[in-house]
């Protein structure tokens, strides 16, 4: 390749990379006989040294494009019909295909989810029906606000310290997940006595329920995974299994009822909360593979709309709207819409909670505002109401903490006498 003249000219330093890697690629070929035609695509052009007028014009473009993408996440969102959100799908959707995130919603730059640049999927949608008269879907999943979004406090890992008295009177429950995993280990309880060997040391079934109360240095999920460590036996045993599986899924949605009605007992923020999502239909968005897949759909949030006809029972999601229903027959002074615009707002503050998980939640002004707005739409005696609430909120927990005490002294009571009994045998076997 003939030798090119500079002429007193530059050359940019990528260009002449290029040149020079095509003429010792077609030099090589030529040598081996295989000689093609490399030419580049484009010639090569001199670098035009950028004019202080035109950096400024760029910097002034990157400012404009900024200022519009941050724009975008503050335009208001309308209400998407089902129809359109199941046309879109992911760029690398995979093997199942999928729905796309509502990622206007939370606030993220585009691609910022798609392409899979955050650290974990977000695990809720809010699914628009054509007509916005027929209420829509909510598919709800983490109880993380990172990942939960606004729907978080939906899920049984939900914070919230309870009494049941139709399940354990006086004992105080984490949240609802302890008192599902409690029903569970009481009803693995009450069969034949297995022991697994996944836990060192190994653990009795009718250990398993003292272990669950006692849970004070382990999170709800823990527990979760501690119970079902008895899976094996759904292989080994499965008579065993079936038995305490079917006495376990006679009680279950009732004891779901119970917990959640204690849940939203527990807390005026709490049922107000539930009340403002309206007459949506609340989905348990968990997987096919989760622990109780039947609690929910059994499908993720992005890809549920696709496999509808697929869906698993959703007793969680029935459990919550007949609590929602209770509470609405109840108190009729709540608002019957769906508070779009508060929880839109929580959607939009997700990101920068995201970005930094040790700073403290509170609802943005706007939130706090749609707020004040969906409750001025409801009865003229809802203050009124929620007062009342409040004060009720008060003693509860003031009658739970009392209950809970009172349960610990009976407990450490009848630890004493076991203790009393034992000691009082071994003597006896001694002297024997």
């Amino acid at each position: 390749m003939a030798e090119t003249k500079r002429e007193g000219a530059e050359y940019h330093t990528g260009a002449e990379k290029a040149q020079k890697t095509v003429a010792a690629t077609t030099s090589t070929r030529k040598r081996r006989g295989t000689a093609t035609l490399a030419t580049p695509a484009h010639p090569l052009k001199r670098a035009k040294p950028s004019s202080p007028e035109q950096s400024g014009c760029r910097a002034e473009a990157e400012s404009k494009a900024s200022t519009h993408l941050t724009a975008l996440s503050d335009v208001p969102l309308a209400p998407k019909t089902s129809q359109a959100l199941s046309t879109r799908s992911r760029p690398n959707k995979g093997k199942f295909g999928g729905l796309a995130h509502n990622v206007e919603n939370a606030g993220f730059p585009p691609g910022e989810i798609e392409f899979n640049r955050s650290g974990k999927r977000i695990d809720w949608n809010v699914v628009f029906a054509v007509n916005l008269v027929t209420p829509g879907k909510i598919l709800f999943s983490s109880h993380d606000w990172r990942f939960g979004g606004p729907f978080g406090f939906l899920s049984t890992h939900a914070p919230c310290k309870i009494n049941v008295p139709k399940l354990l009177d006086g004992f105080s429950f984490l949240n609802v997940e302890h008192a599902h995993q409690y029903n569970k280990a009481r009803c693995m309880k009450l069969s034949e006595v297995r022991i697994t060997t996944r836990i060192s040391p190994n653990v009795s079934s009718r250990r398993i329920v003292g272990l669950v109360l006692d849970a004070r240095n382990m999170t709800t999920t823990e527990m979760a995974e501690f119970v079902d460590k008895f899976d094996d036996f759904y292989l080994t045993d499965r008579p065993w299994w079936d038995e305490w599986q079917s006495a376990y899924l006679l009680v279950v949605d009732r004891v779901l009822k119970y917990a959640l009605r204690a849940k939203f007992e527990s807390s005026v923020d709490l049922k107000m909360k539930l009340m403002m999502t309206g007459e949506y239909e609340l989905c348990y968005a968990n997987n096919a593979n989760s622990i109780d897949p039947w609690l929910g759909i059994g499908f993720p949030a992005h890809i549920a709309m696709a496999f509808q006809p697929k869906w698993n029972q959703n007793l969680l999601g029935k459990a919550l709207m007949v609590v929602r229903s209770e509470i609405r027959a109840k108190e009729p002074q709540w608002p019957k819409t769906f508070a779009f615009d508060h929880f839109r707002a929580l959607e939009m503050s997700h990101r920068a909670k995201q970005e930094d998980p040790k700073k403290p939640i509170s609802p943005s002004p706007s939130a706090r505002e749609a707020q004040a707005t969906w409750l001025r739409s409801g009865d003229e005696s809802l203050p009124a109401l929620m007062d009342r609430l409040k004060v009720e909120e008060t003693a509860y927990h003031r009658r739970r903490v009392e209950m809970a005490a009172a349960f610990e002294k009976k407990m450490s009571e009848r630890y004493e006498q076991a203790k009393a009994a034992m000691r009082a045998q071994r003597q006896q076997e001694s002297e024997g």
